[in-house]
């Protein structure tokens, strides 16, 4: 059938114009013919079916269109049929575009969910690693740590063998001390005894007293020089004691730094108090009576 110029061609057209070099075409043939949707085909078949112009053969495995053969002489029926039906296929064709923006909208939607995904997994990705930063920061840091207690463990151990020389040093200037009191007693008693003998012999003896004055003399510079030697010894020890203690206060400081964090200032605490005692009774006892 010539088409105007101006007369806009439809899907149903087509159908029909294929239809008249085919008597009977099945359905998805039809529609690959076409190159319109199957289900689109349906709508248009059924309604050209209940308008006369074509028939439907229905089978187990497939649908064919049947065309009419009266209706391929009145062209005036097929006219109005089809100019009935073109609104029909326009309204269907707004349909399908409608479809197609929904379809579209919806791959937007998902794109959008998607490229959403993708950020979250890379904030999860950025995330792990900070995490895992974290993570090597802690260990390195946890190593730092056990380091430093086993510093602190070996100070401990310098402090004790410090202790126990101090200890040892004070023993021994304690036996020092009580030789050269048994050595002052005795040397008194010699004196005594000395001096009761001189005295009744001081009339027969006058040159003995002189020389045994002289005598006495010399041993009083030498008790005066042992007593002097006995003063700068214990200014040394006094001066051991000072850097002892400051370098007990150096441990203490660090001690108390780390033991901070692991709740046990308290028991160095008293075992630095009971340090200082027995430093304070060692220092009494070594001054002399």
């Amino acid at each position: 059938m010539p088409k105007s110029p101006t007369t806009i061609e439809t899907g149903v057209d087509r159908l029909l114009d294929l239809l008249i070099c085919h008597k009977e075409l099945a359905l998805t043939e039809a529609a690959a013919r076409l190159n319109v949707p199957k289900r689109i085909l349906d709508h248009w078949c059924d309604m050209l079916e209940e308008e006369g112009v074509i028939a439907l053969k229905h089978t187990l495995k497939e649908t064919f269109i049947v065309n009419k053969e009266h209706h391929e002489k009145n062209g005036s029926k097929r006219s109005s049929v089809i100019q009935n039906l073109r609104s029909i296929a326009l309204s269907t064709k707004s349909y399908e575009e409608k479809a197609i923006e929904k379809k579209t909208k919806e791959l937007e939607r998902q794109r959008h969910l998607h490229d959403e995904s993708v950020k979250r997994l890379k904030a999860y990705e950025r995330m792990k690693r900070e995490v895992e930063r974290r993570n090597e920061e802690f260990l390195k840091e946890h190593e730092m740590l056990i380091a430093s207690m086993k510093e602190i463990g070996a100070e401990k151990r310098r402090l004790e063998d410090l202790r126990a020389a101090l200890v040892e040093s004070d023993a021994r200037i304690g036996d020092r001390e009580r030789i050269l009191e048994h050595r002052v007693a005795t040397f008194r008693k010699d004196v005594e005894r000395i001096v009761a003998r001189r005295t009744r012999r001081l009339d027969a003896r006058e040159s003995e007293i002189a020389s045994a004055e002289s005598s006495l003399a010399k041993r009083a510079e030498e008790i005066s020089r042992r007593e002097q030697e006995l003063v700068e010894r214990e200014t040394d020890v006094l001066d051991r004691e000072q850097v002892i203690g400051s370098i007990i206060r150096i441990i203490r400081d660090q001690k108390d730094l780390l033991m901070r964090e692991k709740g046990i200032i308290r028991r160095h605490s008293e075992m630095l108090e009971g340090m200082d005692v027995r430093r304070e009774r060692a220092s009494r006892a070594a001054v002399p009576e």
